[in-house]
């Protein structure tokens, strides 16, 4: 298998990206690397460069996220956050402005299942603003609130923005003026890198305590991780 790529793996699309990741770190394990047609392919697909690893990790420059939810939704998720400790509540209305890439990404405003809700700017607003930032278990069904207010939040167009950048304007409610929140880049983008704690919650919300201590032999083999992640 070395040198090639099946031609069965799975693109890596949001709802697999999971499976897509084990699946490669186990052809990896097994020896399989990439030809110059899949480094050409990458480059042209994402608009970068195959790189060997330099002094500084490039997990550094990567965004790990802090919710489960389309990215282009963060930085809108964490302005209803800080809103909301300002005083924003269920019983206002709002608007989002967004650059023209994330209302891309994340193009839906009423939803019906768990899975659209992730892919939408006023849903997980509404949701924030009602019970808090989503974590993975909130996806599971669409909240009927939830869905209700996120018919009064509006989403705007400025390409002026930076990319996940996001502005939140609230009235209404309990305020007694209009709020406003900017985020110029969501929590978990190499601006605002998620703290050591952050991670280690994350970590532990998706896998329980089953990856305690897994990573502190680096020399540990990646097939004993996926067992270990997968409950075997």
């Amino acid at each position: 298998m070395a040198n090639s790529w099946p031609f069965w793996a799975p693109a890596a699309c949001a709802p697999r990206s999971a499976p897509t990741a084990r699946h490669w770190a186990l052809l990896a394990g097994w020896g399989a690397t990439a030809t110059e047609t899949i480094e050409a392919g990458f480059a042209a697909a994402y608009g970068g460069q195959w790189a060997e690893p330099g002094e500084s990790p490039a997990i550094r420059e990567n965004w790990i996220k802090a919710f489960p939810c389309c990215l282009q939704t963060h930085g809108a998720i964490e302005a209803a956050a800080t809103a909301v400790r300002q005083g924003a509540d269920g019983a206002g209305s709002g608007a989002v402005t967004v650059h023209r890439r994330s209302r891309q990404a994340a193009p839906l405003d009423d939803v019906k299942t768990g899975l659209e809700a992730k892919f939408s700017i006023p849903y997980t607003v509404a949701f924030t603003v009602l019970y808090g930032a989503p974590d993975v278990a909130r996806f599971v069904t669409v909240d009927a609130a939830a869905r209700e207010l996120a018919s009064r939040i509006e989403v705007e167009i400025d390409d002026g923005l930076r990319q996940s950048e996001a502005v939140l304007a609230w009235r209404g409610g309990a305020t007694a003026s209009p709020i406003e929140i900017r985020v110029d880049a969501a929590r978990g983008s190499p601006e605002h890198p998620l703290s050591d704690e952050q991670l280690d919650a994350k970590v532990r919300s998706l896998a329980g305590n089953r990856l305690d201590g897994a990573l502190d032999d680096p020399a540990r083999p990646a097939a004993d991780l996926l067992a270990l992640a997968e409950g075997a």
